[in-house]
Formats: structure tokens, sequence, C-alpha cells
């Protein structure tokens, strides 16, 4: 099927590419949206705690069309598209999602959960950015191994039942009474199949794109493609900071980004064929953005005032556009 749309797109007109593009991103997006409302429906019906919804269930919602995207680009051999979306994914939440949303508004944050979350967060990026190294493998390439790939799942389940775990003490949500399960499931794979069908119909149109303009797919993937699969963080985020709900926008990018490392990549090594290559390149600008925005999020822990303020956000939006234009000036 996917060999049947890359032919299908191959000899498209370039304007008619960005739109299928532009159009792609928004089934994406709207697909991804509906997916999370209806499994948070669903684990009120459930009676599961709140805080889970925020912590887990948004979380993995909105981080749905990365996995897609990077695991149909690991299955199809593209290592770049596959770990460019995740990484850029990860820099867009932090910098652009993040800045954006604290511009909108001063963030009084949990103490809690910005020094487990934001340390974890920390954690799990710097993990990245080393395991790949050649020092951790029998080969002088850099490359997350399908090995790694399953160790990233496995801190994955961890993660999620330490989560679970610690919010047992919020106590239960509100139960729906007279739900139907299997419509609300069903309304859950009718959101899923959206999503894939976008994905598959966007990865192409952007390797044609990338091809044409003679741009590297790496490139492309961690900051085109990598903003357009962070579309439903940007807007789960800003819906949250408008109706005075700024510690769950932080606590979803967290998340998001946490489930990028672990969930993203995890599976897209896991089912790549030789695992993931890692391009020497990111090195030199990706990596350490990826590091700095989730350092400079996690400072605010261990800052006395637990504030986020609009001059952070400036920072980070300042961060992310300085990396655009670096991205494509290398």
């Amino acid at each position: 099927m996917d060999n049947l749309i890359f032919m299908a797109l191959k000899n498209i007109n370039i304007i008619i590419l960005l739109i299928i593009v532009f159009i792609s991103l928004y089934v994406l997006g709207k697909s991804a949206d509906y997916l999370v409302e209806e499994a948070v429906i669903l684990s009120v019906m459930w009676d599961v705690p709140k805080v889970i919804i925020g912590a887990t269930i948004i979380s993995l919602g909105t981080t749905i069309p990365e996995v897609t995207v990077s695991t149909l680009a690991a299955i199809n051999g593209n290592s770049a598209m596959a770990l460019g979306n995740a990484i850029g994914s990860i820099i867009t939440n932090n910098a652009l999602i993040l800045g954006l949303v604290i511009f909108m508004g001063e963030i009084v944050l949990d103490k809690k959960l910005i020094r487990n979350q934001g340390g974890f967060l920390v954690f799990t990026t710097l993990l990245l950015s080393t395991i790949g190294l050649p020092v951790f493998l029998k080969s002088n390439q850099l490359l997350i191994s399908r090995k790694a790939g399953l160790f990233f799942i496995i801190l994955l389940l961890l993660y999620l039942y330490k989560s679970i775990n610690s919010s047992k003490s919020e106590g239960p949500g509100e139960r729906i009474k007279g739900g139907s399960n299997i419509i609300q499931l069903v309304k859950i794979i009718f959101g899923a199949f959206f999503i894939i069908i976008s994905s598959k119909i966007l990865l192409p149109s952007v390797e044609i794109i990338a091809l044409r303009a003679g741009i590297p797919e790496s490139i492309i993937a961690a900051t085109l493609i990598s903003f357009g699969t962070s579309v439903p963080e940007l807007m789960t985020s800003l819906t949250a900071v408008k109706r005075g709900h700024g510690e769950l926008a932080v606590g979803n990018i967290i998340g998001a980004n946490i489930l990028n490392v672990l969930f993203v990549i995890g599976s897209s090594a896991l089912v790549s064929e030789k695992g993931l290559f890692f391009p020497p390149m990111y090195f030199k600008l990706q990596i350490p953005i990826m590091i700095l925005t989730s350092v400079l999020i996690y400072i605010k822990g261990i800052n006395k005032d637990l504030k986020f303020k609009k001059r952070d956000g400036i920072v980070l939006l300042g961060i992310y556009f300085i990396y655009i234009i670096m991205s494509y000036i290398n």
C-alpha cells in the first residue's frame, strides 16, 4: 500500500503536494483530538482517576501521530524520518508549544510534577543521546538497536505503572453510567483509523517534496513533520491554558515528550529491521537543543517561585526560531 501511495503521488505538481500535506496534517491533528476526547470519556466511564487522564491517556493520545509516522517510516527503512520526527517533536513541544502556552499567561507549577516528571524527561533525553553512541555497541555506527528499543518499551511500561500507582491517592473520577463500552471502543478505533490513513499519505508526500527541494529528509523530519505531528499537543495545551488549567498543559507536554523517547523511538527501533541509524549531524544541533530545552523546564522545578513567566516563554520561542533557522542554514 505504501509503495502504491508513493507512486501515485510521485509525479503530482508540487503545489498539489503541499495541499495534500496540509490536509493530511489537518486530518491527523483532528483525528488525534477526537481520539483523546473519546479516550477521556472511556476513562471516566471506567472510573479512572482524572490525574491519569492528564498524565498518561492524554499524552498517549497526543503522541499517536508521532508513533504512527515514525513506526511506518522505520518499517519502510527510513531511519532518518523515524528518529528525526521524534526528536523534532520533543524540541517543538519544549520550545514552540510550551513557549506559546507560557506567553499566553503566567503558569504556577506543581512542585511534585515538575520535579518528578521534569527530572524523568531530562533522564530520558540524556539516555536517548547516549544509548546510540558507538561506545555502547559492537559497531562504529551510531545506532538505536532493537534491544535498545525493547529497553525503552520496558521503561515506558514502568513509567506508566508508576504514574498510575502514584495517582491512586487522588481518588476516583466521576463515573458515567449507562454508556456503552463497545461503542466507545469503536469510536476510539475510528479515530485511530484516520490517524493511520492520514499518516500514510503524509509520509510519502513529504519525502517527495524533500527530494525535489534537495533538502535532507532528516531535516524535514525534525522540523515540518515534527510540527505537524505535534499539532495535538499544541491544540490540547492551548485549550487547557484558555480554560485556566496551565498545569495540565505543562504536564501534557512533559508526558508527551517522555513518550516520544520511550514509545515513539522505542517502538520504531523495535519494528525496524536493523534498528534506527542515528545521523551524526543531529549531535551538532538537534541533540543539544533537545537537552537544553528539557533542562530549562526542569530547572523551574528547583526554582523557589515555581512559576513560568512570559519571559520564559519568549526565551523558549527564541530558541525554537533559532533552531529552525540553523536547521535550514546547515
